[in-house]
């Protein structure tokens, strides 16, 4: 029987175990998305020293050096993460992210049983989408990649988002099969590694992909407001004329 999936990337009590846990998970990225992570630990590090003033002023300072919100990272890779892979959506229709091309794409990678990171990144761009309006389905896409394509199949991708409030035009849930899945994830410099307890890693970040398929933004779902999220993004896909 497989093991139960779980999430064993959690959110950390203090600023020395988030560091071990970026630590483990350095190899696994390029060297852009390491930049933007030490950016959360040193947060991270600042709010256990300082407490929660200290931590708010030091996302401040980064804030005003980048001209962004908090929570709100640039980033610039010359990496293709619209391939033509074919997956399938809640309704059981067939997508290629190639399709994709042309507009903003927000992703982040999500499972049905996760018990509690999925459900803030999912419930932090449900928040965003009304501030997105009219912009979303034509110049931005949102896509929900399940990390676990043998549980998660397109019926348990339909119920997770209508439970969470994401059963909306311009947000897909996909899965397909785990060879597709492990290769768009090849393309963020990701790995889906069992651990020896049958859990697998799970990195809580959302990535904006430009209309070229390449990341242009990372964001901090712990941090970044629903508004900040929408803004940003909208800033971007006004340059798309619609």
């Amino acid at each position: 029987m497989r093991p139960a999936v779980r999430v064993s990337a959690r959110m950390e009590a203090s600023g020395k175990s988030r560091a071990r846990n970026f630590q483990r998970k350095r190899r696994l990225l390029p060297d852009a998305f390491i930049y933007a992570l030490v950016l959360l630990v040193a947060g991270a590090l600042a709010a256990s020293a300082g407490g929660c003033r200290g931590g708010r002023n030091a996302d401040e300072q980064r804030s005003a050096s980048s001209g962004l919100a908090p929570g709100v990272y640039p980033v610039k890779l010359d990496t293709d993460c619209l391939p033509d892979v074919t997956l399938t959506d809640a309704s059981g229709r067939a997508v290629s992210l190639a399709s994709l091309r042309g507009k903003y794409v927000l992703v982040d990678f999500i499972y049905t049983s996760c018990p509690g990171p999925c459900e803030l990144m999912t419930a932090r761009i449900a928040k965003a989408v009304p501030e997105l309006g009219d912009k979303l389905g034509r110049s931005v896409e949102i896509v929900s990649i399940t990390l676990d394509p043998e549980r998660d199949d397109p019926k348990r991708m339909l119920d997770f988002a209508r439970e969470q409030g994401a059963l909306v035009p311009g947000w897909l849930f996909l899965t397909g099969a785990p060879e597709k899945i492990e290769s768009v994830m090849r393309r963020f410099k990701l790995e889906r590694r069992r651990e020896a307890d049958g859990s697998i890693d799970h990195i809580t970040i959302l990535y904006l992909l430009g209309p070229d398929g390449r990341p242009v933004r990372m964001y901090d779902p712990a941090t970044v407001t629903p508004k900040s999220l929408a803004a940003d993004i909208g800033a971007l896909a006004a340059s798309l004329n619609g």
